[in-house]
């Protein structure tokens, strides 16, 4: 079975989320049970925290970028990072969050030669429940990509 340009991009964002660990330079540790590529929302009370959940989003077809014969895609993924803490470290947890995901999503702007660039859009906190133990941090990231025209298994 043959597997689309996006579907590499995909594997090569939950690859490079795996590498947030410690030892790597990095403040959170990301187990890679808990990186999950799905198409809806799932309950995240399944995973130990960190964890991280990857939405494919919007896709568009830019038609005055890219060149001849082939599709430029604009592809929208929507990374939630859910972490723990008290009501004192919530908003240092979620600094350094954001400061590991643009760390490793910025290591490799073209997803393993798969995509031609990488861009932060936004980013938001949010607290999961009143007690303050438990947040998150959605960041929006554009990835640009090409496939031959009508043929998105090949450039």
């Amino acid at each position: 079975m043959a597997t689309s340009r996006r579907e590499y991009i995909f594997q090569n964002i939950a690859e490079t989320l795996a590498t947030m660990r410690v030892e790597n330079g990095y403040e959170y540790t990301v187990d890679e049970e808990n990186i999950v590529l799905i198409h809806g929302k799932k309950d995240d009370s399944a995973y130990a925290e960190p964890v991280i959940f990857v939405y494919p989003s919007r896709e568009t077809t830019n038609f005055e970028k890219g060149e001849k014969g082939k599709d430029y895609n604009e592809l929208e993924i929507q990374i939630e990072a859910y972490i723990r803490g008290t009501r004192d470290t919530m908003n240092a947890n979620i600094n350094k969050m954001l400061a590991d995901l643009k760390k490793a999503l910025g290591a490799d702007h073209t997803r393993g030669g798969y995509a031609i660039d990488t861009q932060f859009l936004s980013n938001d906190a949010f607290l999961t429940d009143l007690t303050g133990e438990k947040c998150g941090i959605v960041l929006i990231i554009q990835v640009d990509y090409e496939h031959a025209y009508g043929d998105p298994y090949n450039l």
